[in-house]
């Protein structure tokens, strides 16, 4: 997706971003290089709106399918959130606790066996999102 950014110079240009994500009226935008995943917030004008409806919201979770390491980008506020991964049968299995708002959090779950899991994302504030991890 072409965004519009400001540079370092404070001068608008136009940049494709691989994946991007929405949350509120921020958008928020992330790619893989080097091995490392790079996460860049804030709030990006998009040049069409009609990709809007292509976007994910937040949470985000990255890869998924995953392997051994995902990230998960949580949406921003003030309050930290809790992670919280369940088997299918609802037994929890990693709990992640005090997790910054607004941030990239990197996740290791090669411990885990293959199989499908939901991962609970919830704040102090009431918010409470559950998404599908498929490991393999």
């Amino acid at each position: 997706m072409v965004a519009k950014d400001t540079n370092r110079n404070g001068s608008d240009e136009y940049v494709e971003y691989p994946q991007m994500a929405i949350s509120g009226d921020r958008l928020h935008a992330f790619w893989l290089a080097d091995g490392q995943i790079w996460y860049r917030p804030g709030t990006l004008k998009i040049s069409n709106s009609r990709d809007i409806g292509e976007m994910e919201t937040l949470p985000l979770i990255r890869p998924n399918p995953v392997q051994d390491n995902f990230v998960i980008l949580l949406p921003p506020g003030n309050e930290p959130y809790t992670l919280r991964l369940f088997d299918t049968n609802s037994k929890l299995m990693v709990t992640y606790n005090d997790v910054p708002a607004g941030q990239a959090f990197r996740c290791n779950i090669a411990n885990l066996t293959t199989g499908l899991y939901q991962i609970e994302v919830r704040n102090a504030n009431g918010y409470l999102k559950v998404q599908k991890l498929i490991k393999h």
